[in-house]
């Protein structure tokens, strides 16, 4: 990091990636996953490249509040939040650096402290409308316009199935199929897995294995093939605090036969799943557009895979929310926890047996 004559914070991504590592373990935090650290840089360098488009990586910019905040105003509630996020955990690690100058880069009067706290206040303020909004249950902004039920899933698995099967793209190399028929494929592939099991962007970055050759001690997500079963192994994902390792087992007989053949097309074993036109490892950023590009293309509407997730567990369980909203309430008048309500009290109804 050096400051340019005009006293502009210059960093590279590894400068900002170190800073944000250094300042945590000198103030006792928990260290972030190298995947969250990319994201907090990639968010931080597209929003800079937005406002500043033709200057050098620096962090001058989110000091104008102001631009940043006109900026991220057509963006949902979430991603907004997930921006402010990174600014702060940018801004705090690099404190030090914005009295480096002449004149320091922030006025005395100000500070960088009080321009933290307004990004935490603004981060803290959405979070608290999410949560409200979650309170109630329902589909709202863009949510609400893309919203979509199993069965339109469904069908449109089926669409794509017939589509390939039409082109023959698993007769073709991935040179000769094109990058939008392998690009479809891949987003065939990925709905194949997420109907059943909706992950987040962990598809991601996966690397796929043979159970007789695994390497040892493996610290990313990858995908095991195994006799009987095909096995998607998660140590990287956004909830783990614990480093707990999570194991997805897929063992339907078609979607392994499927994703057997996609492997071999894709280059076998020791591969990534989902891969760029340079073949390279798809990005969760990448694995986004690819999901919001395919299901406008043939729903109409773009569903991510977060928007997934609440269509499995609303055709799942939306059944049951009005009467876990009413022990929720029980649960409070009667001092203790709706998981406690649920855990302890409630037991399988033995009338009439």
């Amino acid at each position: 990091m050096a400051p340019t004559e005009d006293s502009m914070i210059v960093m590279t991504r590894q400068e900002i990636k170190d800073s944000i590592i250094d300042y945590r373990k000198e103030t006792g935090q928990r260290n972030l996953k190298d995947s969250s650290l990319l994201q907090y840089i990639q968010n931080f360098s597209k929003l800079q490249n937005e406002i500043e488009p033709d200057k050098e990586l620096n962090l001058n910019f989110v000091l104008d509040e102001t631009e940043v905040d006109k900026k991220l105003s057509s963006y949902s509630l979430t991603t907004r939040r997930n921006y402010y996020n990174c600014i702060i955990i940018i801004l705090e690690s690099n404190k030090k650096n914005f009295n480096i100058g002449n004149p320091p880069l922030v006025d005395k009067t100000f500070g960088i402290d009080d321009s933290i706290k307004s990004y935490i206040k603004k981060r803290d303020d959405l979070n608290d409308t999410y949560n409200e909004t979650n309170k109630q249950h329902k589909y709202t902004g863009k949510q609400a316009d893309n919203c979509v039920d199993k069965d339109e899933i469904l069908n449109m698995i089926k669409v794509i199935k017939k589509e390939i099967n039409g082109k023959d793209l698993f007769k073709k190399t991935k040179e000769d199929m094109g990058n939008y028929n392998y690009a479809l494929l891949m987003y065939y592939i990925c709905m194949t897995i997420h109907i059943n099991a909706p992950l987040r962007n962990d598809l991601a970055f996966l690397k796929v294995f043979n159970y007789r050759k695994m390497p040892p001690l493996l610290p990313e997500n990858y995908m095991v093939v195994n006799k009987d079963n095909i096995s998607i192994v998660l140590n990287d994902y956004k909830t783990n605090k614990d480093n707990k390792t999570a194991t997805i087992n897929i063992t339907n007989k078609p979607t392994i036969t499927l994703l057997k053949k996609y492997i071999k097309l894709n280059g076998g074993f020791g591969e990534y799943l989902l891969k760029n036109n340079d073949g390279t490892p798809l990005s969760k950023n990448g694995l986004s557009h690819l999901f919001a590009k395919f299901s406008e293309h043939y729903l109409k509407k773009k569903v991510s895979s977060t928007l997934l997730r609440k269509c499995f567990y609303t055709d799942k369980y939306g059944h049951l929310i009005e009467p876990l909203i009413e022990m929720e309430k029980d649960a409070d008048n009667n001092l203790h926890s709706l998981n406690t309500a649920i855990s302890v009290y409630t037991k399988i109804n033995q009338s009439g047996q």
